[in-house]
């Protein structure tokens, strides 16, 4: 492992560890949002509002991430695969916009990267540009001892 792996490895470690709450064990969604290579932005999910993101295009962007909801998993069970990853929603937003503006709206895992661009990825959204914009999406287990 290279310096640079090991520091990226360093940090979504200790991000994680901090996405699990030492008390009650609960997990927390997190995500790390980069632009071209460079962190725009970190946060913990609050699936409530957007997330605003500055991105160095000129647009004003929101993020939206929620858990999936008990009818997509019924959804999907339907369907050819009987196991899925844990889900969320991610919903782009062109804030600029009054009121704002839907730009995707895609589905994910709750651990995965997800790219948004001119070029596709997840989805492809022209507003981005290229190379647009890297979602690394994190929701760790986390390990009760007592229940081992």
């Amino acid at each position: 492992m290279n310096r640079i792996e090991a520091s990226i490895f360093g940090v979504m470690f200790a991000f994680s560890a901090l996405a699990c709450d030492p008390v009650t064990g609960e997990r927390s969604q997190t995500v790390d949002a980069d632009w071209n290579g460079n962190r725009l932005a970190s946060w913990e999910v609050d699936s409530s509002e957007p997330k605003v993101i500055h991105v160095p295009n000129g647009l004003k962007l929101g993020v939206l991430i929620q858990e999936a909801t008990a009818e997509k998993y019924s959804e999907l069970k339907k369907s050819a695969w009987p196991y899925v990853p844990e889900l969320v929603s991610i919903v782009l937003y062109d804030m600029g916009s009054s009121p704002p503006l839907e730009l995707t709206m895609t589905w994910g895992g709750a651990n995965s990267i997800q790219g948004y661009g001119s070029e596709g990825g997840a989805d492809r959204v022209e507003e981005l540009g290229s190379p647009g914009l890297v979602l690394h999406l994190m929701k760790p287990v986390c390990f009760d001892e007592s229940k081992s």
